[in-house]
């Protein structure tokens, strides 16, 4: 979760895509995919650490189940083009090819693009079930949001690991949605805190293991932790000032 044009593509493409594509002892390498609603991937994209440089090649939708069974473990990337082999904006049409890629891509990485520039309404609660349903296909899966809002609840009550950036919105306006939510206002200060000196920076929230990581130090952490009992439970803060001290 990202505000625009606050590093999401970059990130991804560094330090999630370039490890996936490539063998190391403890991975194998596998298949990555990109929806690219936007033509973001058109560029090669380098990975320094690993010394990794890839392309996202264009992939059209008639091939993919064949790639997906034989292709070897690369990046490719699907454009929403219409019967005219033409770029589309048009919601229904982006809908439909991402129903098929959902029901034909297995075994690999799935990047969705600016999701909510088609995944609108009700109609389409048929995809965000495919999505939840990944695990049966081997699937993984990465999504970038905007916005804390944007994201569906059964996507908030699904996703394993959520990386926050900094957005121009407070958790509170989901706090319903999640389970944990003491947990995301901690990484939320954590984010806004780190933003004055890194504007790139990120954190991430696991919600299986209920622990927030990333670049950061424990005086960070601690920051954040002080930071949200000041703004949400001074209370809290109050008594324990009064046992132990301001220090």
């Amino acid at each position: 979760v990202a505000r625009k044009g606050g590093g999401k593509t970059y990130v991804t493409a560094q330090e999630k895509i370039a490890p996936y594509i490539i063998t190391t002892p403890e991975w194998t390498a596998r298949k990555c995919l990109i929806f690219d609603v936007n033509g973001e991937y058109n560029l090669a994209h380098t990975r320094d650490k690993l010394k990794v440089k890839w392309e996202a090649k264009t992939l059209a939708l008639k091939d993919l189940a064949e790639w997906t069974r034989n292709g070897p473990a690369e990046v490719r990337r699907i454009l929403p083009l219409n019967e005219k082999n033409e770029f589309t904006q048009d919601i229904d049409k982006m809908v439909d090819i991402l129903r098929t890629i959902l029901k034909t891509f297995r075994n690999g990485l799935l990047l969705l693009e600016d999701i909510n520039a088609y995944l609108i309404d009700v109609s389409s609660k048929d995809v965000i079930s495919a999505i939840t349903r990944n695990r049966q296909k081997n699937l993984d899966i990465i999504i970038h949001y905007q916005s804390y809002r944007a994201i569906p609840p059964r996507i908030w009550a699904n996703c394993n690991i959520v990386r926050l950036m900094r957005v121009n919105e407070n958790i509170s306006t989901v706090e319903s949605k999640i389970n944990n939510s003491e947990l995301f206002y901690i990484a939320q200060a954590l984010v806004n805190h780190k933003f004055k000196t890194n504007i790139r920076f990120y954190c991430y929230v696991d919600n299986e293991t209920d622990i927030i990581w990333g670049a950061f130090s424990k005086k960070d952490f601690w920051l954040a932790c002080y930071i949200y009992l000041r703004e949400n439970k001074p209370d809290i803060l109050r008594l324990a000032f009064n046992r132990f001290g301001a220090n």
